[in-house]
């Protein structure tokens, strides 16, 4: 149940009667709007700046915050026989990759039981293929991989294609990629 809490538009040391209150059609008590002569009269009320008044906060003392280190001291760099990548985050519930791949080459067609991941194409042209579908991205496009989804990127322009890779799950090895298809001999 709705009740006024009293809270006035009002400045230091002025004092005004309660913004009236009535009751929406859903329920809910908002501010009354004045009528049409009031308004274009100029006569209206301001629209008080907060309705309800927020329970004062509450201080907990949890010691030292803990904030994820995020640039890791020594990046892992790894080279492909695609391009390259560079691990920039790495995670409980997530792993953050900058991936490289080279004109012409492509990735394995590929899925993962633990993870999702979200692509983000920073340069280049290529075309991703997900479930047999395929689709043409370029820098500025995105791109989500649902977990047990097979996927693949393959880089259909003449400089490289990168993309930010964002997994999200609860495990990130290289034993949790079912290659399905690869150019480098590396089916399982």
């Amino acid at each position: 149940m709705a009740r006024d809490l009293g809270i006035r538009d009002v400045g230091p040391g002025q004092q005004s009667a309660p913004t009236p209150l009535t009751t929406s059609r859903s329920g809910v008590r908002v501010p009354q709007r004045p009528r049409t002569a009031e308004r274009r009269a100029g006569l209206e009320r301001p629209t008080p700046m907060a309705l309800f008044a927020a329970p004062p906060p509450t201080v907990l003392d949890c010691g030292e915050p803990q904030i994820p280190d995020w640039s890791p001291v020594h990046p892992q760099h790894d080279k492909r026989p695609w391009g390259s990548f560079t691990v920039l985050a790495d995670e409980a519930t997530f792993k953050v990759k900058k991936i490289v791949v080279q004109p012409g080459r492509r990735l394995s067609y590929q899925h993962h039981s633990h993870r999702s991941e979200h692509w983000f194409v920073v340069t280049g042209i290529g075309q991703v293929m997900l479930d047999g579908e395929a689709l043409t991205i370029s820098a500025g496009a995105a791109v989500d991989v649902p977990r047990g989804v097979a996927h693949r990127i393959e880089n259909q322009g003449e400089h490289d294609l990168v993309f930010i890779e964002v997994q999200h799950g609860d495990y990130f090895g290289e034993d949790d990629i079912v290659r399905l298809d690869d150019d480098y001999g590396r089916v399982n």
